[in-house]
């Protein structure tokens, strides 16, 4: 088998024991090939979808609002090792970095508060802010959730909005509606 693959006999033993790190995607199909199997392959979702075009455009849009010095950043991965989660975006006003969760429709707004309060937690930002898309479902669910929401972001947009393009600290963590 091994003369009719091309491959060593010591190299295809390891690769049938699973013990041949490096394997190439031709060494497993001429070796498949040699004993009549062909090798057939799956993707699966591994971490969060690429996020789409109506959520860049909301970070486009609070984008536009900050001054030209501040460092702006997508999907910047959290400082752990091996952590696959992100910020969508991060802004740093000199020394002040902001992480960003953009969500352009609010289906889940205890997941989303989980998910930053585990961010922020485990990652070093001075403020975090919570973007929604200014839609008439998203309204209607901060609405009903204005009391807690007012807790976790004791900033307003408009606060927010006017300190950030000012270049300055809005002062705590804020949700800018936009």
């Amino acid at each position: 088998m091994a003369r009719q693959c091309g491959l060593s006999q010591s190299y295809l033993s390891r690769l049938e024991r699973g013990d041949a790190p490096g394997v190439t995607l031709e060494h497993l199909c001429l070796a498949l090939r040699a004993v009549g199997l062909d090798l057939s392959a799956k993707a699966y979702p591994s971490g969060q979808p690429v996020r789409d075009k109506a959520q860049l455009g909301l970070l486009g849009d609070l984008r536009s609002h900050l001054p030209a010095m501040a460092e702006w950043r997508t999907e910047v991965g959290l400082r752990i090792p091996g952590d696959m989660r992100a910020w969508d975006a991060v802004c740093r006003l000199g020394k002040l970095r902001i992480g960003v969760e953009a969500e352009t429709r609010l289906r889940d707004l205890q997941a989303v508060q989980r998910r930053l309060a585990l961010k922020k937690r485990d990652d070093e930002m001075d403020r975090i802010i919570l973007l929604v898309r200014a839609s008439r479902s998203n309204r209607a669910v901060l609405r009903a959730f204005s009391q807690e929401l007012a807790e976790a972001y004791p900033i307003s947009s408009e606060a927010a909005l006017r300190e950030l393009a000012a270049g300055r600290d809005p002062g705590g963590d804020a949700l800018i509606v936009l």
